[in-house]
């Protein structure tokens, strides 16, 4: 069993609210598409802070609206001036996060407007017993959710089919890992079917 005070951060890459979610430009034009991107992140960080286990939460990006919603939460904004995508910004903050004494972090995507404090806590409960948790999307087989202990060898390959990558990455390394299965986190919105779903799982609530 890995120990239960270890430090663990959560981590949010935020993509510019000017290029958010451009599946939806069929439904939605670029204002709409910025202002869903902006609640959702807010909706996520509320998650996140209500989870007191938590050492911390950092969100990267380099959009000056999401660094002000995520200080609004007391998060710690790290810079991502050359934005190279998700998974350079995320190996990026955890090296950073790792620098600053985080022992493991918790990646979690702020397009997962479902989420609650459990469904985190679930997370960090999984960890205790795998130094790297994953949690599958709903479809597209990518990866909704990764913890991650600062000490693995593991690259993040975040995009579609990355739960497989991830995996078979882990494999590779022999290195153990959790699965967290939960409706909640396993539902992103990227397609117009996703939003009807998710104010429809809302409701259920």
């Amino acid at each position: 069993m890995i120990s239960e005070g270890a430090k663990i951060w959560a981590l949010v890459p935020v993509k510019r609210f000017d290029q958010a979610k451009q599946r939806l430009s069929d439904v939605l034009d670029a204002q709409e598409r910025a202002t869903l991107a902006r609640t959702m992140l807010s909706d996520v960080l509320h998650a996140i802070a209500d989870v007191q286990e938590l050492a911390g939460i950092a969100v990267i990006t380099d959009d000056g609206t999401a660094a002000q919603i995520a200080r609004s939460f007391s998060a710690r904004v790290l810079g991502d001036p050359a934005y190279g995508g998700t998974n350079v910004a995320v190996a990026s903050g955890m090296t950073k996060l790792r620098d600053a004494g985080a022992d493991a972090v918790l990646v979690v995507p702020g397009d997962i407007p479902l989420v609650r404090p459990s469904d985190l806590r679930a997370c960090l409960l999984a960890r205790r017993y795998a130094p790297i948790v994953l949690a599958p999307a709903s479809r597209d087989g990518g990866t909704n959710m990764l913890l991650q202990d600062c000490a693995a060898n593991f690259s993040p390959a975040f995009g579609p089919d990355s739960f497989a990558r991830h995996l078979a990455m882990a494999r590779a390394a022999r290195v153990p890992v959790g699965l967290v299965l939960r409706a909640r986190i396993c539902m992103d919105i990227d397609r117009p079917a996703d939003a009807l779903e998710g104010v429809a799982g809302n409701l259920r609530e």
